[in-house]
């Protein structure tokens, strides 16, 4: 029997193909499953487990990478637990509870999925063995830059975590014990590429997730981290960040399907959903939220970002539903071509629909109920995009709505 080439090169490229997948399936196999609970951990909520938390990673790390299963139970940790490469953690869904004594006082972090200046491991580690408490940063450590994210490779030497997850993870702050009563963050992203956290509820968090920061001069970065099922049932009410979370000096990353009911408080310094601050090439999709009217109260926040997508927003009672700014005049030019796109939004019960202080931002469907303004504005606002946004329009002064017509695109 005669076979053409081409049966015969998808035969082998078949054969080939089934046999790496068997070969990493094998690997992927191999890999170990540790149980938090059957390893010794305290299930009820009454000893800080800290400790055997963090040596059950590193073991796994030292050994290649694996994954920490934690069943049903309150499992109570005192100090930030640190996700190095290759670790899967998850647990039950809310019926796994990690109840976090850590305030702004101890470092704020519950998991930091890297390592940074501001929380960093060696620190925590001394502290462990010495029974201290404090903010554990370690001025001798360097992190990515402020800028440096935004052209941030995976590859890059300066990551320190890749291909890690925390998943199925009820995360419950409480303050008791701290020295503050206030400021705890879910899960930290810090110098991590191909990352991702997912089902994730918290109580009492000052921000459920934070994607790098940007504090200058040296600031945590990523690049490929995606957050996604992130559910606030209560933000801390003394001192709300971003309830959801807060993406910075980082690109390609996205918080995606959240949610937040519970309003912030009117006494919080801050207060907001979802931000982002020197960003590129990231997403903030499918975000339903009440904000209350703290000091700030914005919906979603773009802040010096380029080429950023925010896309099915439902906001409520917010001071701003959608603000977009900059700070940073050089690099909103550099980045001019890279267009923040805002789609399908809807804003209700607010004192603005949106706050345009900004440049090349497209606007399309944006829905407003109920809202005092429609449009804020300062000089800034030029050369941006609005479909389906003339009705509105009608609501401004006439100076105003000159101002908008002549110096952006209307259409239809």
């Amino acid at each position: 029997m005669r076979y053409n080439r081409k049966y015969r090169f998808n035969l082998v490229f078949f054969v080939v193909f089934f046999c790496m997948m068997l070969s990493l399936n094998k690997y992927a196999n191999a890999l170990p499953i540790v149980n938090l609970y059957k390893s010794g951990a305290d299930n009820t909520g009454k000893k800080d487990i800290s400790a055997l938390f963090q040596n059950l990673i590193d073991k796994l790390y030292e050994s290649g990478g694996g994954s920490i299963f934690i069943p049903a139970g309150t499992y109570r940790i005192g100090y930030t637990i640190f996700v190095p490469s290759h670790i899967k953690i998850y647990g039950e869904y809310k019926k796994t509870i990690i109840k976090a004594n850590i305030s702004v006082s101890e470092g704020r972090c519950a998991f930091l999925v890297g390592d940074s200046h501001e929380v960093n491991y060696n620190v925590v580690k001394r502290m462990q063995k010495a029974n201290t408490k404090g903010w554990p940063a370690n001025p001798d450590y360097a992190d990515i830059k402020m800028l440096e994210g935004l052209n941030l490779l995976s590859t890059d030497k300066r990551i320190k975590t890749r291909n890690s997850s925390i998943q199925n993870l009820l995360i419950m702050f409480d303050y008791t014990p701290c020295k503050s009563n206030w400021g705890g963050y879910g899960i930290q992203f810090s110098n991590a590429a191909n990352c991702y956290a997912k089902n994730i509820w918290t109580m009492n968090a000052c921000q459920a997730i934070g994607i790098g920061s940007d504090t200058p001069p040296s600031s945590p970065a990523c690049v490929n981290v995606s957050c996604y099922n992130i559910h606030v049932i209560i933000p801390d009410m003394v001192h709300t960040y971003y309830a959801i979370g807060f993406i910075s000096n980082s690109n390609n990353c996205s918080i995606n399907n959240a949610d937040s009911y519970h309003s912030c408080s009117p006494d919080s310094p801050d207060g907001s959903l979802v931000g982002m601050n020197f960003s590129k090439n990231c997403s903030i999709k499918n975000i339903k939220g009440v904000v209350g009217r703290s000091k700030t109260s914005e919906g979603i926040l773009l802040n010096n970002s380029y080429g950023c997508l925010v896309e099915n927003i439902e906001i409520s009672n917010a001071i701003k539903g959608i603000s977009v700014s900059f700070t940073d005049y050089d690099q909103l030019i550099k980045f001019n071509s890279l267009t923040n796109i805002i789609n399908n939004v809807k804003i209700k019960d607010s004192e603005n629909g949106i706050c345009l202080l900004s440049k090349y931002t497209s606007f399309n469907n944006i829905n407003l109920t109920n809202c005092k303004f429609a449009l804020t504005y300062n000089i800034n606002a030029t050369n941006n995009t609005f479909s389906g946004f003339a009705n509105y329009l009608g609501s401004l002064k006439d100076s105003d709505k000159k101002w908008i017509i002549e110096h952006n695109t209307i259409k239809n």
